[in-house]
């Protein structure tokens, strides 16, 4: 509900809702020339979570008022210390993490092909580990390369011709498990579009599998069963609008090519 004089704001930029607020500030002032001071650009940045430097729970955030107002930009919300990267060796190593993940995920990540060839369930476990263990599981970097190394493993698991000896029903566990977890993660930041994708991945992934290769989904656990079937009961929200979830829809014809595109390799040897 909108209250009587309360304020309207839209969005301007870039639609990828992964942009974390440097990103989509200076985006948003290369199209429009101006500086946004909106409330969610000025509060803490809930998708670029890292690690605490100074408490083993702690999840330290940036915002760009506390910025303004000459304080840190970084506060972890647990133990409500400061950090600072030129007096905390440890957070300086995150921040430069941080930068080359970046710089790589701009050039490979959306690459789901290359990610499907190159990430068999073990390399994906060891990625997300070493992730983990830089960013913490807040961090977008982290989410961004789980969303897809989910997508990937499950390709694996239906193109398993091209991989054998693999254990195709640990790559469709692992992936669905990822895709869930995304979710839950998605779901509880400002990023409903991403929920709107995950949720379709997952639905998506779990009647192919139960048309194609019923044992994939029979033999995967119980709980996973049941937190597949809560995610797509979702879609009945009203968040979750018919023309949001269509439009995520007709994205899914990349992943069709994907698969014919590797497939082809394999049909064509």
């Amino acid at each position: 509900d909108i209250a009587k004089g309360e304020a309207l704001s839209t969005i301007y930029g870039s639609s990828d809702p992964l942009l974390s607020t440097p990103e989509r500030r200076l985006n948003l002032y290369n199209i429009k020339r101006f500086w946004c001071t909106c409330a969610r650009c000025m509060s803490d940045d809930l998708i670029r979570g890292v690690r605490c430097s100074q408490c083993p729970e702690g999840t330290a955030y940036h915002s760009l008022e506390r910025e303004t107002q000459g304080l840190p930009p970084w506060q972890c919300h647990t133990c409500k210390a400061y950090l600072v990267p030129e007096a905390d060796q440890a957070f300086a190593e995150t921040l430069q993490l941080e930068k080359e993940w970046r710089d790589s995920l701009d050039n490979t990540i959306w690459d789901i092909e290359l990610i499907i060839r190159k990430h068999p369930p073990s390399k994906a476990k060891e990625v997300i580990e070493y992730l983990d263990r830089g960013f913490g599981r807040e961090h977008v970097i982290f989410r961004t390369v789980q969303f897809k190394l989910a997508e990937a493993q499950i390709l694996r698991a239906f193109l398993h011709k091209l991989y054998p000896g693999e254990d195709r029903q640990q790559s469709f566990v692992q992936g669905l498990t990822m895709l869930c977890d995304f979710y839950d993660w998605a779901k509880s930041k400002p990023l409903h579009r991403m929920c709107y994708i995950a949720i379709v991945r997952i639905a998506l992934f779990a009647l192919t599998s139960a048309d194609t290769y019923p044992y994939l989904f029979a033999n995967s656990p119980k709980g996973l069963h049941e937190r597949v079937q809560k995610l797509v009961c979702d879609i009945d929200e009203p968040t979750f609008t018919l023309d949001a979830l269509s439009g995520v829809m007709r994205g899914d014809e990349r992943l069709a090519r994907c698969i014919r595109n590797i497939a082809s390799e394999f049909t064509d040897a």
